[in-house]
């Protein structure tokens, strides 16, 4: 419901995290893996080479970066039709970008489950493939209202790490669904142990972070994210996550930069945009708001950051009854 007081914000903000935190599934693994370590899985230099080019793209997460991932990952796959690592980093891709909107949720977790099953149908032990596999059951369980869908997920998660405990894929599911549903406490330790084999997965922090937020130590949660700007200043995800911290300390220059900042780095991104419309409109600046409100309605006008915005303009506005019917 929207007849509660604008000033309980932030208390709205925790009422519904567990409720649309299945939508942040599909960007959770880093497409970033530790590849030096591990046999390219193909003899093609060619092949091998967009590869890896492919999971860097991928790991900035922007509209622009996402399709350039599929481009060189499509282009590795030409080189080496059974390059399953290769898939398997596509099909994943598929998940991250139903997730920024440029796929529909639908599409993309359906194109991610068909190159999973195709991966897994040539090596049944892939880490990757499987984990995310794992990750897509539990989304389409939880979105249909089962919503202990994670806990059975979360043994199957620690079947792959006992097998593969080199590889950091189920560790990075295993650690967000644990901060998201279960031990939090469990989820940071498992996340941080990630991130000593991979201090680089931007990801990573950010996943460590929203658990450090909902065990409410917040500091810790802004220092992590100023850590992951530090690895790559253009990453949107990350910005964005330091705004919400950032206002959850009571930060509200930092707050507004790193609004801008996740809007510039990604300025296709309607939620991006929706984030330093929403600053504005919280801080009782309609007027600045109002033109990137209408930006994020062109550019998406049927999304949930659209209706939100529609609803804190309706509030600013003293129209409390035209929120409440929104």
């Amino acid at each position: 419901t929207y007849d509660r007081e604008l000033t309980e914000v932030f208390s709205i903000q925790d009422d519904i995290s567990a409720a649309v935190g299945v939508k942040l599934l599909a960007t959770f693994l880093n497409p970033v893996r530790d590849a030096a370590r591990r046999a390219p899985g193909t003899q093609d230099f060619e092949a091998y080479d967009a590869y890896l080019r492919g999971m860097a793209e991928a790991r900035k997460a922007s509209y622009e970066s996402l399709a350039a991932a599929e481009r060189l990952l499509q282009t590795a796959l030409e080189h080496d039709a059974l390059f399953v690592d290769a898939k398997a980093e596509l099909a994943e891709l598929m998940m991250m970008q139903a997730d920024t909107g440029m796929r529909t949720y639908e599409e993309g977790l359906a194109m991610h489950r068909e190159l999973a099953e195709e991966v897994l149908a040539v090596d049944p032990l892939h880490p990757q493939a499987g984990s995310t596999l794992i990750a897509n059951e539990t989304m389409v369980a939880t979105k249909n209202g089962d919503l202990t869908a994670w806990r059975t997920a979360v043994p199957r998660l620690r079947e792959i790490i006992d097998a593969s405990p080199d590889r950091v894929d189920a560790k990075i599911w295993l650690g967000f669904l644990l901060g998201q549903f279960g031990d939090r406490e469990e989820a940071v330790r498992v996340l941080e142990n990630v991130l000593e084999t991979d201090p680089l997965n931007l990801l990573v922090h950010e996943f460590l972070a929203q658990t450090l937020s909902r065990l409410r130590r917040f500091e810790a949660a802004r220092d992590v994210l100023l850590r992951a700007a530090e690895i790559d200043p253009g990453a949107p995800n990350t910005w964005k996550e330091l705004g919400q911290v950032a206002l959850r300390i009571g930060d509200p220059v930092l707050a507004l930069d790193s609004y801008l900042r996740a809007h510039a780095s990604d300025p296709l991104d309607a939620e991006h945009a929706g984030g330093v419309a929403e600053f504005l409109y919280l801080a009782g600046l309609p007027d600045e708001a109002a033109d990137i409100h209408q930006r994020v309605v062109q550019m998406d006008p049927d999304s949930v950051v659209a209706r939100n915005l529609d609803l804190l303009a309706s509030w600013t506005r003293g129209d409390e009854q035209e929120a409440i019917d929104l």
